[in-house]
């Protein structure tokens, strides 16, 4: 039984008994059509789905068995995922979205980590770099990893739906650096690393030097990931401001920024008039709210209990995000397609035929409603009861 609609009265089954067999089996097979309209328009797409969590459990089994093999498996799985979403952001026009930080730091992180396999691999001297500048870089990807990436599973609801290649994405830039930083800081380093200058292999970068002053450390989890950051923020602020801000308008799909226009207009009062003036207040905010969110990290780097906590964290969020949009797709959202259909596709004859029935017995509306009023009691009951 779909849940009622409010409309008080008899049930349908009462005034379904009093109608004539033939118009029963019209709105019948009315209701029918609708149904499997709808089931067929919000079914979950099966390989997707089973793709999603054989990919789940590969990971955790990873995880949990070869953690430092994971950054592996993500650098596999990277390519493959971002493929795909690019293609069903070029086919629905959300390419924008992808020159947010978020993106940016993921496409130049994760081709940088592939390059730098391939450097070892072929016995170079990881881009001429020395240990100490290989351990700056190191904790400013730390940083960013579990600051305004981590963080931003909590602030922008990131879910884990299996079947939603596009939903699980944004779940994988965000979470997935964050992961690695954690199998790098407490479990590459850990083994294999003697604590000298000369040790510079990959799970080293966070090992050498790890006792070296607050202030060098302040200098490469906060300081050097600011100055990162501020590269992309001139960039994508000179970008929006001058014509980004408009390419919405103009047939180019939507943006972030495009999303956040209402808070700059209802909440920081920045009219419409002036976008420009609207793109700056969203950048600065972001701006703010990412040095923010680095210092988060500082604390976590220094601890292993607080690091795990927070990445669980984020895990049961996720979750429970996904769960909810389980319950919400497959429930009230089917839910109100169907009422929605039934209320949009039964004729008018076979409506007009059923209420004029009903009418006679139960005294549903008054004369005075006239006909459309009349058809909408008709849909409403049926779509609160019926199924």
């Amino acid at each position: 039984m779909v849940a009622g609609t409010g409309v008080r009265g008899p049930s349908l089954a009462v005034e379904m008994a009093a109608l004539p067999l033939a118009t029963k089996q019209a709105l019948l097979a009315e209701v029918a059509k609708v149904s499997s309209k709808v089931y067929h328009d919000n079914k979950l797409p099966k390989y997707w789905f089973f793709a999603g969590v054989i990919n789940t459990i590969a990971k955790v089994y990873t995880l949990g068995a070869a953690p430092q093999y994971l950054w592996l498996y993500a650098m596999i799985e990277w390519p493959l995922l971002f493929s795909f979403v690019f293609i069903n952001f070029y086919r629905t026009k959300e390419l924008m979205y992808m020159a947010e930080l978020c993106w940016v730091l993921n496409i130049v992180g994760w081709v940088l980590l592939a390059v730098e396999v391939i450097l070892t691999a072929a016995g170079s001297n990881h881009w001429g770099t020395n240990p100490e500048t290989r351990l700056m870089l190191g904790r400013a990807f730390f940083t960013l990893a579990n600051g305004p990436l981590g963080l931003s599973v909590i602030i922008l609801n990131n879910c884990v739906v299996f079947h939603d290649i596009a939903l699980m994405a944004a779940f994988f830039i965000h979470f997935t650096p964050a992961l690695v930083s954690w199998t790098f800081r407490w479990h590459l380093g850990q083994e294999g690393c003697d604590g000298t200058s000369d040790d510079v292999t990959l799970g080293c970068v966070f090992y050498a030097h790890n006792n070296d002053s607050v202030g060098d450390q302040m200098k490469s989890l906060y300081g050097l990931p600011i100055l990162i950051y501020m590269c992309w923020w001139l960039v994508y602020t000179l970008w929006l401001c001058s014509f980004g801000y408009d390419m919405p308008n103009r047939g180019y799909g939507s943006s972030s920024f495009n999303d956040m226009k209402p808070v700059a207009r209802d909440v920081f009062k920045v009219p419409d008039s002036h976008p420009r003036c609207q793109a700056f207040t969203y950048t600065f905010l972001h701006g703010v709210g990412c040095a923010i969110l680095m210092l988060l990290p500082i604390l976590l780097y220094q601890n292993f209990v607080l690091h795990t906590i927070f990445l669980c964290l984020l895990v049961v969020v996720a979750v429970f995000q996904g769960a909810n949009y389980y319950h919400v797709q497959t429930g009230e959202e089917i839910e109100k397609a169907l009422h929605k259909e039934l209320k949009g596709d039964l004729s008018v004859d076979q409506s007009m035929r059923a209420f004029s029935l009903s009418q006679a017995k139960v005294g549903v509306a008054r004369d005075s409603e006239g006909p459309r009023a009349k058809l909408r009691t008709v849909s409403e009951h049926a779509s609160g009861e019926v199924l």
